[in-house]
């Protein structure tokens, strides 16, 4: 899930399994900058 740094609501929620981190919690940050 990625939440918009102004209005802070849910941008885009994603499930793409790259982009989890290995304990399984989303790495909100890499996500957003694309880094994995």
């Amino acid at each position: 899930v990625i939440y918009d740094d102004k209005t802070l609501k849910v941008k885009k929620v994603i499930t793409d399994p790259a982009i989890v981190t290995p304990t399984g919690k989303f790495n909100v940050y890499n996500t957003m900058h694309d880094v994995y």
